[in-house]
């Protein structure tokens, strides 16, 4: 009878050393070089995404300059209120200079 609780008990721990059984996989390559940022690909992508962006505020302010209001008349047609102040565009229009 020992030896057949032996061989049952040796049985036992053999399957629960493969139930408990872990592997570890490395699924990473690690480089050997180091890494650098990418200046040319970093400027020319700053670049074209700048000229895109310029292009976009020209055009809406292009399709929105017909919509502004330019001068004092139109201003106060438009809002049907006084102006009370300007900005001088002429530095000859103000007293003192």
């Amino acid at each position: 009878y020992g030896a057949l609780l032996r061989d049952y008990q040796n049985g036992r721990n053999q399957q629960a050393r493969r139930e408990d059984r872990i592997d570890a996989v490395l699924q990473d390559n690690p480089r050997a070089s180091l890494s650098r940022p990418r200046t040319l690909i970093t400027t020319v992508a700053g670049g074209v995404l700048g000229l895109l962006v310029g292009g976009m505020i020209v055009f809406i302010l292009e399709f929105l300059e017909n919509n502004l209001v330019r001068r004092r008349d139109e201003l106060e047609k438009t809002f049907q209120l006084p102006v009370l102040a300007t900005i001088p565009t002429d530095l000859s229009e103000v007293k003192g200079a």
